[in-house]
């Protein structure tokens, strides 16, 4: 059986530009906008701009065998097992933005104190080479 393709945006090589590209900009906005309000105006526009191009790509049905409903009978978990997946889920939604947070302001300050003067705009072309490489590496 091959495995279903639930993401149409990685299809194209343009798709896969995009996300580096959308990755990239993510990264870079604290170099380029000081204000915390407007970067978090930034960041919704983007969010939501790239959640509307993801749903638009994906409205596409590019294989009618994989309907969720058809999909979700393979399932086969127990109450605990469903409450547990949940619960680790949860816990990765507190824990990994904080702990995202802190690994970046590191990675910053090293890169500053490297003389560095956009370290942001150094990480974000590093997470935008990253993910395109492994969506490429997928493709």
């Amino acid at each position: 059986m091959t495995q279903t393709d639930y993401y149409s945006l990685d299809d194209t090589r343009a798709g896969r530009l995009a996300q580096a590209a959308f990755v990239g900009g993510w990264e870079a906005l604290p170099d380029y906008v000081s204000s915390r309000a407007a970067r978090a105006a930034i960041k919704i526009v983007l969010a939501v701009g790239g959640a509307g191009l993801v749903g638009a790509l994906n409205m596409i049905d590019e294989d009618p065998r994989n309907d969720p409903a058809a999909l979700l009978d393979e399932v086969d978990l127990s109450p605990a097992q469903t409450w547990a997946g949940l619960a680790c889920g949860a816990a990765a939604l507190i824990c990994l933005p904080a702990l995202s947070s802190r690994l970046r302001a590191r990675a910053v300050d090293r890169l500053r104190r490297r003389g560095i003067r956009r370290p942001h705009t150094a990480l974000g072309a590093v997470a935008a080479a990253l993910v395109f490489l492994v969506s490429e590496v997928r493709a």
